[in-house]
């Protein structure tokens, strides 16, 4: 009876050994089951916001940057526009200005402050760039500036008086037949043979072509300038350079972002203080400064 009992016992823990595996076994399927919907779920909620976040980022940047990588010091920025200049390549022209670097740093609201008023036709900056349709509003406002001011430089150096042409004008039947007749006299055809002559002779700070400038004051306006277009250093240069027979003085301000120089504002301080007026574009004739 002994024997009997230990084998029926035997049998029944065996058996509910089996139940006990089986049971274990289905824990696990159901376990790795659950285990596989939540990875599953996650992948799909990771896909969602990666799918989301596609849609709401703002447009990339070209990859084409409009300016360069700027300079090591301000003369070597201020140098390189005349050179670019003389090379009649408008877009290394742009290349040596702050152009994404002046649109990302700008200070609307400082300009706003130090002006006292708003004014959109005074400023090439017209928003603050928020996303990518304002940054891209002010990046073209800015590049419309430029060329502005390079067609300016096309007026003061063959003599075409933009100021006039800057208003209506009746043309003078007895004097062009017709539009092109007047487009021939405005034109210089022989202008990019005139540019590849320029001849640079120097350059140099504002502080050094006056001595007799008020420091302190020159600081001041320029502390001002810093936070407008927040940089972190600026300089007034002036370049001398002869063009057909001419001698000129290119200036303008060159702003340093970090360790970058870049030109922010032909004519800027330095031409303010030699005499200079918006129209010149930053260069003037020598024998034109007092």
């Amino acid at each position: 009876a002994l024997v009997i009992g230990i084998f029926l016992g035997g049998k029944l823990f065996s058996k509910a050994e089996d139940k006990m595996d089986a049971d274990a076994k289905e824990e696990i399927v159901q376990s790795e089951e659950i285990v596989q919907d939540e990875e599953t779920a996650q992948d799909e909620e990771t896909a969602q916001d990666e799918e989301n976040a596609e849609e709401t980022k703002p447009a990339e940047e070209p990859a084409h940057r409009l300016e360069g990588p700027g300079f090591e010091s301000a003369e070597e920025a201020a140098i390189a526009y005349v050179e670019a200049l003389k090379a009649g390549n408008v877009e290394a022209m742009i290349s040596t200005f702050a152009v994404e670097t002046y649109v990302d740093h700008y200070n609307l609201a400082a300009t706003y402050d130090r002006i006292n008023s708003i004014s959109f036709a005074t400023t090439s900056q017209q928003f603050r760039p928020d996303d990518a349709y304002t940054r891209g509003v002010n990046l073209m406002r800015h590049i419309g500036a430029l060329a502005d001011v390079f067609g300016w430089q096309y007026a003061v150096l063959t003599g075409a008086d933009l100021v006039e042409l800057s208003l209506p004008i009746i043309l003078n039947r007895s004097e062009y037949a017709d539009g092109e007749g007047f487009l021939d006299a405005f034109m210089d055809p022989e202008w990019m043979e005139k540019l590849s002559e320029i001849e640079i002779h120097r350059c140099y700070d504002l502080l050094e072509f006056d001595s007799e400038i008020d420091e302190e004051t020159f600081e001041m306006v320029n502390n001002s300038r810093i936070t407008t277009y927040g940089c972190d250093e600026i300089k007034n240069m002036i370049v001398e350079f002869s063009y057909d027979g001419e001698d000129y003085y290119f200036a303008t301000d060159v702003a340093r972002y970090e360790d970058a120089w870049y030109l922010v504002n032909p004519g800027g301080l330095a031409g303010s203080w030699i005499g200079m007026s918006m129209s010149n574009g930053g260069i003037i004739l020598q024998s034109e400064v007092g």
